[in-house]
């Protein structure tokens, strides 16, 4: 799967290491730990599969791949049930 960011109206803002995510059109917002802000940060740059956000976080993070996939996969899960990514396919 390749998810991609599907929210028009969608701010992102970083502090100390941590994000906040304003959904102007839902009226909402979202507060995202470092790594998953992290992980946003990539889907902003560009469409992105499990695997290419799991590596991102092997690179960064030094962490095992499987841990990194396995967090990959949760928080592309919540972005989903969100609303605020999809699978592109």
């Amino acid at each position: 799967m390749t998810y991609r960011i599907v929210v028009d109206g969608l701010l992102s803002e970083f502090a100390s290491g941590d994000a906040v995510l304003l959904d102007l059109t839902r009226k909402r917002y979202h507060l995202l730990n470092e790594t998953a802000g992290f992980i946003w940060t990539v889907l902003e740059n560009a469409p992105s599969s499990e695997e290419e956000l799991a590596n991102a976080l092997v690179a960064k993070y030094h962490i095992e791949p499987d841990r990194a996939r396995g967090t990959a996969a949760r928080f592309a899960g919540e972005l989903v049930s969100m609303g605020l990514i999809e699978d592109g396919k």
